[in-house]
C-alpha cells in the first residue's frame, strides 16, 4: 500500500539541497509563548537558527488573554530549564519557585526577560501570523523532488518580513 505522506527515495543531489537547506535557513518556532521561546532556546544551544513567529504585538499574547488568572502549578515547572540557566547567565532573579503565578506574571517576570535577551531578541518576529505552512515553489500533490523543497511559512500582510524563505 503506498500512501501520499510515505517517503519517497532521495537522490544524491536531492538529499544535499536539503542538507543545505537545513544549514543555511532558520527553523520556524510558531508561538511566542512558553513552549516556543524555550524551544528558539534549545535550538540556539544546538547551533541551529531559530525564527520565533508571534502573531501578537508582544511575545506571550495569548498568555496574557488570561492574564488575571493564578496558573494551576508553580513557577518551577513553569520555566524551562535551558531558558533559567540562560537566563541566569544575564543576572536574572527567578520568581519563588514555590509561588503560584498568574498569566500576566508568566510573561512579565519570564517571558518578556527572556524574549529581551540579546540572544533571542533577534530572532522574534511579532505581528507575524503564519497563514499556512508548505514547501517551497510546490503545491499540495506529489511533486518530483518535492522532499527536497524547503518548508516555507508565509506570513500575514502585517508582518514586516518574511521569516523564512530560500536562499537566492
Amino acid at each position: 500500500m503506498t500512501s501520499c505522506c510515505a517517503p519517497t527515495g532521495r537522490s544524491a543531489s536531492n538529499r544535499k539541497v536539503l542538507l543545505r537547506d537545513m544549514q543555511t535557513l532558520p527553523v520556524a518556532v510558531i508561538g511566542g509563548g512558553p513552549v516556543g521561546l524555550a524551544a528558539a532556546v534549545h535550538l540556539l544551544a544546538r547551533g541551529i537558527e531559530p525564527v520565533v513567529l508571534e502573531s501578537g504585538p508582544s511575545v506571550g499574547t495569548a498568555t496574557r488573554a488570561w492574564g488575571h488568572v493564578m496558573m494551576f502549578s508553580q513557577w518551577r515547572y513553569n520555566v524551562d530549564k535551558a531558558a533559567r540557566a540562560l537566563l541566569e547567565q544575564h543576572g536574572w532573579a527567578p520568581p519563588d519557585d514555590d509561588a503560584y503565578p498568574t498569566g500576566r506574571q508568566l510573561a512579565e517576570q519570564y517571558l518578556e526577560p527572556l524574549a529581551a535577551l540579546p540572544e533571542i531578541a533577534p530572532r522574534i518576529r511579532l505581528n507575524a501570523r503564519v497563514t499556512a505552512i508548505a514547501r517551497a515553489g510546490v503545491g499540495k500533490v506529489r511533486t518530483t523532488a518535492r522532499e527536497a523543497a524547503p518548508p516555507m511559512a508565509p506570513l500575514s500582510s502585517n508582518s514586516p518580513k518574511p521569516a523564512c524563505s530560500s536562499p537566492a
